[in-house]
């Protein structure tokens, strides 16, 4: 886990997605996010950030999980027992912020570690723009540490584009260090690669001024998020690949994700 993610920071992230096919397309920009200890979430509060209420940058804990409970301890430690993952002593959560009252989060990341400051495991909280909610939960096999070079595979199990089918797999990989943290995702059907993301983040410390910096070089890159997606839709529309409706809220909302030992 390393000292550097023990407290509340703000991440400068560089957001890239590279589309193989049928149609190839690519784009990369900057974003926003912040990253904090759950049991911290009290640290959050500044004079430009507030928890539950109205600021220039807020955190609504109801927007996460089950969005029953204005605790994320509680919600996510009782996903993890339900797994058998016992040995969870820190968990960081890395998302968006709300910019004056909005967010959308295609993607948050909740890191949990184990008393050593090893990470056993990751849950990837995905979000699509028909307001849906999944979760990826990613460990090896026998409880063993995640590397930064280990890929944890999972079937594909949401929709997140009219543009790509729910069928396939993902394949994640996650890093981090004193300097930043970093999440790769690859999306193949029948081991063809077909999509290929990452967030790429680097670590600021969690002040006043540097919120204001952040606000200022990328104003409300929340609502930039949503935009862009909408933006890439009429892209990809533009150059006839096959649109699929959202389909009805799946009744599960949880897909396991193993160590895959293949090379790719």
């Amino acid at each position: 886990m390393g000292k550097i993610l023990a407290k509340p920071l703000l991440l400068q992230g560089e957001i890239m997605h590279r589309r193989f096919s049928p149609r190839k397309n690519s784009f990369k920009y900057k974003s926003v996010y912040i990253s904090f200890p759950i049991s911290q979430i009290d640290k959050l509060k500044k004079t430009l950030f507030s928890i539950g209420k109205f600021n220039l940058f807020s955190l609504a804990p109801k927007n996460f999980g089950d969005g029953k409970s204005s605790n994320l301890t509680d919600w996510i430690t009782h996903l993890l027992l339900e797994n058998n993952i016992n040995d969870i002593q820190d968990i960081v959560l890395v998302t968006h912020p709300k910019v004056l009252g909005y967010a959308f989060n295609p993607v948050s990341f909740w890191l949990c570690f184990d008393e050593k400051k090893q990470l056993l495991c990751v849950l990837s909280e995905v979000t699509n723009t028909c307001g849906q909610k999944h979760n990826y939960l990613c460990f090896k096999n026998n409880s063993q540490p995640i590397h930064s070079t280990d890929w944890l595979q999972a079937q594909k199990a949401f929709y997140v584009s009219p543009f790509l089918q729910i069928e396939g797999e993902y394949k994640f990989r996650f890093e981090y260090n004193d300097k930043g943290v970093n999440f790769f995702i690859n999306y193949f059907i029948e081991d063809k690669l077909m999509l290929s993301t990452y967030l790429r983040c680097q670590f600021q410390e969690f002040t006043n001024t540097n919120l204001l910096v952040s606000f200022f070089k990328i104003p409300f890159f929340t609502l930039k998020t949503t935009l862009l997606i909408h933006y890439q839709a009429l892209k990809l529309y533009s150059k006839s690949i096959k649109y699929t409706k959202c389909p009805p809220p799946l009744k599960n909302k949880l897909t396991i994700g193993i160590d895959e030992k293949k090379d790719f």
